[in-house]
């Protein structure tokens, strides 16, 4: 029972990590075409939010060893 928690949370976490990181690259985009101080914005909130998704990956994976898997093999499972 004990793994399973750790398992579920670090599933959690990496999906979380997996949506900002996706939602990064939509701003990245927007960066493309934004003029002067709109890029100073979007760049200002892309810092952000990679901090936060190194963070829940790092967490993520943490969880997953803990749980008594690697994430090469969560990944290998998935």
């Amino acid at each position: 029972m004990k793994n399973m928690d750790y398992n579920k949370w670090a599933n959690e976490y990496l999906a979380e990590a997996e949506e900002i990181k996706e939602y990064i690259g939509r701003l990245r985009n927007q960066v493309k075409e934004a003029n002067a101080e709109r890029k100073k914005e979007l760049y200002s909130r892309i810092t952000i939010l990679y901090s936060m998704y190194l963070e829940l990956n790092h967490t993520g994976k943490y969880l997953l060893e803990r749980g008594g898997e690697s994430y090469g093999e969560q990944k290998a499972i998935a």
